[in-house]
This record gives structure tokens, C-alpha cells and sequence, in this order.
């Protein structure tokens, strides 16, 4: 009899354990069950296609919740009018049009020559790799080029994506919580049109992507609001200051059409609810915040990306 006793307690035990692990966070509905989705930053040998035989290739892969995450450098080969490619780690697809319904930036890329904007990123819908781009007078920021049409021999490129992942989930993940639509206050714009804007947790962050059609853009800075309820933790930000100095840098605000993409900025001496409007990537002082009509132009599609660390998270 004791020791069936012993027996229940041991399971009465083991019970409350698991019961006590699933943690609530608040109104993302997050649980924090394991860490079995989340993986440590691992090599792989990608192909590239459209860069001839490229040397120096240096390539790392994780896995965070739903998301794989991205990034490398390489030297060019004898680049080809071939449509610019790196394929993502042997078996991995992206997800398909529920998550990306289209072409969309997924992430940047610098290269060591001077060049009128930055170099794009684009993953599309049921595809094994992403494609490059660059955002400059020559065509559209959203359009994917050959590799001749980025670089010649010997010079080099490093970047950085985020791409979902078909099969992938957030369940049973450390604290990533799913992508939910949002409508954010968009100010200095003009009258937007077309918005579909996104947010999710990220550990102690928050990571937003978005896409609006601007109106006539105001010589006065323009701003993208936060989701309701969160608020930018000063004490994790790099530099803390207001709009009249260099702010902290947290992504990218990026016009389709051929115009200077500016830099996103979390100025949180002034606003903790706000991400403002940077300089053009090509400009000195990025950091600095300047007006919506500075770098980019009225009536264009643009592209808002992200992430910033969240008050009690």
C-alpha cells in the first residue's frame, strides 16, 4: 500500500510539472512547451546560380519557429545573364501563398563598390531558394535580376534573409508566436491605400512586415505605429535618443519603384510606440531621422520591415 502511494504522488507530481510549463504570454496566446523547434546557427554549401563559379562562399542556416533564417557571403565568379539564385539548405521549401501570397523582400544584402541603393532579397511561394534584386534607377526594387546585371568578377556580397518554411510551425517552439494582422497609424504618407501589415513575437521582440500604398508624402517625418499595447524597450535598444540625433537602426523602409529605400529608426527618447523615417542607405548619417518626402516619392508601393525589442517580454 505504501508504495502504491508513492507511486501516485511520483505521478501526481509529474502531472503538475507538465501543466506548470505551458506558459502563458499574453495576447500573442503563446506557449513556451520545449525548445525542440529552435536550432543553433549551422553551415551549408548553397548552389548560386548566375555567378559563375563564386569562391569564398561562407554560409549559415537556423531554425526559429516557423522561420528560417538566413546568412552568407561570397565572392562573384564570372557572373551570367542568368536569374540571380542561392538555394536554401537541402530539403527546405518555402511556405506556400498562405504565408507568401507573392514576391516579397526577405531580406538585404551590401557589396563592397559604391551602388545607388541596396541590394534586395526576394523569396517567393513553394520555391527552394531566394533571388537578388536592387533597388535603383535602372527598374523596379521588387523586380529579380541576372546575375551580370549585380557584379562582375571578383567582387563581393554579403546578406541576410528570413523566409517561412512550408511544414514549419511555431507549436511546441520557444516563444515565437503566429503572424496576426494589424492596422497601424501611418503618418506623413499622404491617404494610404492598400495596407496589410503583420506582427508577431519573437522571443523578447517584435517583428513587423508590411506593405501600403502611399499618398502625397509630407515634408515632416514620417512614422509606422506599433501594435496596440507593446512598447519599444529602451534598455535594449543600441542607442537611445530623440529625432533630432542618430537613433537606433531596426530595418528598412523600402519603395518598390526606383527610389532610395530609407533606414527604419527607434528613436525612444521621443516615442516608444513609434518607428520613424530614416536617410537613403546611400547617404552619410542614416541613423539620423528625416522627413517622409526626403529620399522617397509620393504614390509608390512600399515595403516595411522591422523589429524592435517589446517591454516585458
Amino acid at each position: 500500500m505504501k508504495k502504491l502511494f508513492t507511486i501516485l504522488a511520483a505521478l501526481l507530481l509529474t502531472t503538475q510539472v507538465f501543466a506548470s510549463s505551458a506558459l502563458n504570454f499574453g495576447n500573442l496566446g503563446v506557449s513556451a512547451v520545449s525548445q525542440t523547434s529552435d536550432t543553433n546557427w549551422a553551415a551549408y554549401t548553397p548552389t548560386l546560380t548566375g555567378f559563375g563559379t563564386p569562391s569564398s562562399v561562407e554560409a549559415e542556416w537556423r531554425r526559429l519557429g516557423d522561420t528560417l533564417l538566413l546568412k552568407f557571403k561570397f565572392t562573384f565568379g564570372v557572373t551570367t545573364g542568368t536569374e540571380a539564385r542561392l538555394s536554401l539548405p537541402t530539403g527546405l521549401t518555402s511556405a506556400d501563398t498562405a504565408k507568401i501570397p507573392s514576391i516579397k523582400v526577405a531580406g538585404f544584402g551590401q557589396m563592397n563598390k559604391v551602388f545607388a541603393g541596396a541590394q534586395s532579397l526576394f523569396i517567393e511561394p513553394s520555391v527552394s531558394y531566394i533571388t537578388f534584386g536592387s533597388n535603383n534607377a535602372a527598374g523596379s526594387g521588387l523586380t529579380k535580376r541576372l546575375g551580370n546585371e549585380l557584379g562582375s568578377t571578383g567582387e563581393i556580397y554579403s546578406g541576410y534573409a528570413s523566409i517561412p518554411i512550408s511544414s514549419w510551425s511555431v507549436s511546441g517552439g520557444s516563444v515565437v508566436g503566429p503572424w496576426t494582422s494589424y492596422s497601424p497609424t501611418l503618418t506623413s504618407f499622404g491617404t494610404t491605400s492598400a495596407e496589410n501589415f503583420l506582427y508577431r513575437r519573437s522571443g523578447d521582440s517584435v517583428e513587423v512586415k508590411g506593405v501600403f500604398t502611399a499618398g502625397t508624402l509630407a515634408a515632416a517625418l514620417g512614422s509606422v505605429s506599433l501594435p496596440s499595447g507593446l512598447t519599444i524597450d529602451s534598455t535594449k535598444v543600441t542607442v537611445v535618443a530623440d529625432t533630432s540625433s542618430p537613433c537606433d537602426y531596426v530595418g528598412v523602409i523600402f519603395p518598390v519603384a526606383a527610389s532610395q529605400e530609407v533606414t527604419a529608426l527607434a528613436c525612444t527618447t521621443t516615442s516608444t510606440g513609434l518607428i520613424y523615417t530614416g536617410r537613403a542607405l546611400t547617404v552619410g548619417s542614416r541613423t539620423t531621422p528625416n522627413n517622409a518626402n526626403a529620399y522617397m516619392a509620393s504614390t509608390q508601393i512600399m515595403h516595411v520591415n522591422f523589429k524592435v525589442p517589446v517591454v516585458g517580454w
